[in-house]
């Protein structure tokens, strides 16, 4: 047998044989041995070969490997990420903002979206990120409808100012409203057991749909200029234990929010630790998240004009002004004074509802608010939903029409 090829002080290079009788080369590199097809080193270049199977950059014969260079690590300019635990926004986070699933879809049409409401609320956000008059630029270049794709006048985004004027500082989340709920309750993926073929079936289905809703709301918010970007929870690694967020890795969110995006999440079928499955609600994503990034405020909207003491289709049912909330977790209504109306208050969930309805709304919103973070719940698509998404709300409340949910502190 020839002596080994000396081409590093660090590696040799010698030929063998494998178990088949098939030629071989075997390196040997820092005492480790890596085997690969015989090649003829006259015919060959080493180099070129040793850089594509040892992921090295070059061999020098006096100084050995030279560690795999990155040609472009880092196309932005910017320096490579810190942890989530260690960053922060250049300004604190303006708003979360919930888009009741009730609001933004028919909800006794199964997967058919309100596009008027929709629309609203794209024109609101939009005006609430950008006050001035100026048209956003359209971003969603994607045919839709069977038509051409419209790109509009692209070669004006360079020069548009309407980026620089943009506080595109929000992180909005929706609900499944006629999306999901359905193939849920069906399966009964909200209560878990993936070793069911009509659980696992139902899993699929559910996000198929919530996913699809997800996209449709994105593409809604980027033809009116809003630079949005879908984050189904799933997909982002989210997962629960027995109903509860047991991961949910928001670092994706933040380098979104860091790079001018506006992160769009979404209630979700997602993993359980302990039940394999569930649905993860959009109201415990938001109480997560502001938790986390710890907003200026957090706005509600929904079909109806906020929080009543009964189901609004009651002609009795009394609007609740505002809601204060103890340190203890417990809630008590200060507008109006049901006491001296000898009125108590009472919550009903729809059986289609897999992720509670307005109890849960109320639950979550109360954590949030213990925090010392407003919660406004509204009717989507009023003038009310205008000056909620921009924290208007304080500056004329008895115009307001909603239900404000506070600390007492």
């Amino acid at each position: 047998m020839k002596a080994p090829l000396q081409i590093a002080p660090s590696i040799q290079i010698r030929r063998s044989e494998t178990r088949d009788g098939h030629s071989a080369h075997l390196i040997k590199m820092d005492g480790q041995r890596i085997r690969f097809p015989y090649f003829d080193p006259s015919h060959l270049d080493i180099q070129c070969i040793l850089s594509t199977v040892l992921s090295v950059d070059s061999i020098d014969p006096m100084e050995g490997v030279q560690p795999k260079s990155d040609p472009n690590p880092n196309p932005l300019g910017t320096p490579p990420p810190a942890p989530v635990g260690t960053r922060s926004l250049q300004t604190p986070l303006r708003c979360i903002i919930k888009l009741g699933g009730a609001a933004i879809t028919n909800k006794y049409e199964l997967e058919s979206i309100n596009e008027a409401n929709l629309s609203s609320v794209c024109e609101q956000l939009r005006e609430a990120m950008m006050p001035q008059s100026e048209k956003g630029i359209g971003m969603d270049w994607s045919r839709r409808d069977g038509n051409e794709i419209e790109l509009g006048d692209i070669s004006k985004i360079g020069e548009s100012s309407v980026r620089n004027g943009l506080n595109s500082n929000f992180i909005v989340v929706h609900g499944a409203g006629s999306f999901g709920h359905f193939q849920a309750s069906k399966s009964g993926v909200h209560k878990g057991g993936l070793h069911s073929p009509l659980v696992q079936a139902g899993f699929v289905a559910t996000r198929i749909s919530v996913t699809s809703l997800n996209l449709a709301i994105v593409r809604a918010l980027a033809r009116g200029g809003i630079p949005a970007v879908g984050m189904p929870p799933f997909a982002c690694g989210w997962s629960t234990r027995q109903r509860d967020i047991a991961s949910a890795d928001a670092s994706q969110i933040m380098d979104s929010l860091l790079a001018g995006f506006v992160p769009i999440l979404h209630g979700d079928a997602v993993l359980d630790h302990a039940l394999d499955c569930t649905i993860l609600s959009g109201d415990v994503i938001i109480r997560h998240l502001a938790e986390l990034f710890t907003p200026k405020y957090v706005t509600f909207l929904t079909d109806v004009h906020g929080v009543y003491d009964r189901p609004p289709s009651d002609p009795d049912a009394v609007l609740l002004k505002e809601i204060v909330v103890k340190e203890d977790g417990s809630w008590t209504v200060v507008k109006p004074d049901l006491l001296q109306a000898e009125k108590g208050v009472e919550i009903t969930v729809a059986a289609h509802d897999t992720t509670g309805g307005m109890e849960a709304k109320i639950s979550e919103a109360a954590i949030i608010a213990k925090l010392g973070i407003d919660v406004y719940i509204t009717k989507v698509g009023t003038e009310h939903s205008l000056r909620a998404l921009k924290g208007q709300v304080h500056e004329n409340p008895d115009d307001w029409l909603g239900t404000i949910i506070r600390s007492d502190k």
